[in-house]
């Protein structure tokens, strides 16, 4: 039985949200505002967000919605993103955020995990502004299953959930130990020497056209931005002209992030292991060959993300429009670290050795992925 979403909760909008930094303090009720819910989704206590006192929550006349509420981003880019989170706890919530509050508490988590299937964004009539009604969140019909049937299903997503959490939080602990063991090796090294004495041949990648001849697999941002280089994240593309080697993928260069709307993504940078000549990388992506007699690979991935050369990143990258670019220029004079080659390459060694642990702790997890994957298409599709 089918039922409109209307008939089965209350269908709300938070309000907006306070100015001024007075407004906010440490021991208030959360404030969840639509750029929260990416990190809220990916493990961050609703506790660590911005909270408001109860007289600041009464001067604005805000709403509190209790937990349970299932909440998404009717408005704005984030609404673009499908983003879906249940509330832990009691919170304030901004304009931007559908709140959908079952009328039985016990549906919100049948219909988080609904939603994370039928995305709300799909809703979506106008990309150049995109925004979802309330009334057409409210005239959804969504599958009444039967109430045995239903929370079976949330048991079992729920069990499959806290698995793939756990093999998260082990390949996160792998990773910490690589940091650490980086500080605990190199944290005292006083040679630091500009990025260009050791990165040469700088060149930005090459975006397609518009139409051309040559089909090629041009690389994504997040091929570069998602903290290990993935060969998998590109899209087809058109050339006039077959692209250079030098705009291909090469096992000598170090590849980072051009520009992006995300300050602490700007510069990011990778490597790839292997020679990928099938993949080009794009305009936003600025390459360099690394002087392999002074720098191994694996060094230099983690040194670049040492808070000290991401404060030179961050300080030298220019906005506009809303998105942070830097050029090779800035990245020219960074300085890093650059201590004996013979310990850099003991370093690359133990990550080579923590990325077997992480190779079979991602393997469990594509597992446990692909099973609740399956999961939800038998639930809900």
């Amino acid at each position: 039985m089918r039922r409109l979403l209307r008939d089965i909760a209350e269908i709300a909008a938070g309000q907006g949200a306070p100015q001024g930094d007075a407004n906010y303090c440490d021991d208030g009720t959360p404030f969840v505002k639509a750029g929260n819910l990416s990190d809220l989704i990916g493990g961050l206590p609703i506790d660590c967000i911005q909270k408001v006192s109860d007289t600041v929550a009464k001067e604005h006349r805000l709403r509190l919605f209790p937990k349970g509420t299932v909440l998404f981003a009717k408005s704005g880019m984030s609404c673009t993103k499908g983003y879906v989170y249940v509330l832990p706890c009691d919170a304030y919530v901004v304009s931007h955020l559908a709140c959908i509050i079952p009328i039985d508490r016990d549906m919100s988590s049948f219909l988080q995990y609904y939603f994370r299937y039928h995305k709300p964004n799909q809703l979506i009539k106008d990309d150049s502004y995109p925004s979802i009604s309330l009334v057409d969140i409210g005239n959804l019909t969504i599958e009444m299953l039967d109430d045995e049937i239903r929370q079976r299903i949330v048991v079992e997503l729920d069990r499959i959930s806290s698995i793939i959490e756990a093999r998260k939080k082990e390949r996160s602990t792998l990773d910490i130990l690589i940091k650490a063991r980086f500080v605990e090796m190199f944290g005292e090294c006083e040679e630091l020497v500009p990025a260009g004495t050791i990165m040469s041949e700088m060149r930005n990648g090459i975006s397609p056209s518009t139409s051309g001849q040559h089909h090629e697999r041009v690389l994504t941002l997040s091929a570069i931005t998602q903290g290990r280089f993935d060969p998998n994240m590109w899209k087809d593309g058109v050339f006039d002209t077959e692209p250079p080697t030098e705009k291909r993928i090469s096992a000598d260069d170090f590849y980072m992030c051009r520009g992006n709307g995300n300050k602490s993504l700007v510069g990011a940078g990778v490597y790839s292991s292997e020679d990928r000549r099938d993949l080009v990388f794009p305009d936003t992506v600025i390459a360099a060959r690394v002087d392999m007699a002074r720098v191994c690979l694996p060094y230099l991935f983690f040194a670049w993300m040492q808070p000290d050369v991401r404060d030179q990143i961050e300080t030298g990258a220019r906005t506009t429009n809303g998105t942070y670019k830097i050029n090779q220029q800035v990245i020219s004079k960074i300085k890093i670290p650059l201590p004996p080659l013979a310990q850099q390459k003991q370093f690359a060694a133990f990550v080579s050795q923590v990325d077997k642990s992480k190779n079979v702790v991602q393997s469990a997890l594509n597992k446990a992925q692909l099973l609740f994957d399956s999961l939800m298409q038998k639930s809900f599709g």
